[in-house]
């Protein structure tokens, strides 16, 4: 049970005060409802997200993903790590404003754990890393996703950092994307 002080919802009270300012020095659970999924903890700034939460993430990558990752990736971690580098970049704080490998989803006996989760926002990010040749894999494996995380995710988000299969981007997503927006397909190319 929490403590109100001024629309703020304490969990674990710790405070001090400094020139009359009152400074919470553990969790918090609310401020006037906003969650701390919805604000920079590290820097006090509120970093709320907009209401295009595909979009957002989407216009990210798009613009910044590629020029951060200096050499071809061998593997999918590299990439996840350019990712959680921009999360950081944006001041974001790992367990608060993202997450990474958590978020696990029981569906029909299988385990499903996204790469990211964005706690507060209903959404996971799955990174695939495309490769010659597995080009048939990876829409195999996007397409059980969708279904494991639609258990517990209402928006996903599915990065596919290509390095030089993919010759239509649309043809690539047409099918995968749903009407709705709540699936989206970003595309980045090497």
């Amino acid at each position: 049970m929490g403590i109100d002080l001024n629309g703020a919802t304490i969990g674990q009270l710790n405070l001090a005060t400094d020139n009359g300012t009152i400074t919470i020095n553990n969790r918090f659970e609310s401020i006037n409802g906003i969650t701390p999924e919805r604000i920079n903890l590290n820097k006090g700034t509120d970093t709320t997200l907009p209401d295009d939460i595909l979009g957002f993430f989407e216009d990210m990558f798009r613009t910044k993903l590629r020029a951060i990752i200096f050499s071809r990736p061998t593997k999918e971690t590299n990439v996840q790590d350019a990712i959680e580098t921009l999360f950081i970049g944006n001041g974001w704080t790992k367990g608060i404003n993202y997450d990474r490998e958590t978020g696990k989803v029981l569906f029909s006996g299988k385990e499903y754990i996204p790469d990211f989760i964005i706690p507060g926002q209903n959404m996971c990010i799955e990174v695939k890393l495309l490769r010659e040749g597995k080009k048939s894999e990876i829409i195999e494996q996007i397409n059980s996703d969708i279904t494991g995380y639609g258990k517990k995710y209402s928006k996903q988000l599915f990065l596919v950092y290509d390095l030089g299969v993919i010759r239509d981007e649309k043809e690539f997503k047409r099918d995968i994307e749903n009407s709705d927006n709540a699936i989206r397909v970003v595309i980045i190319k090497h």
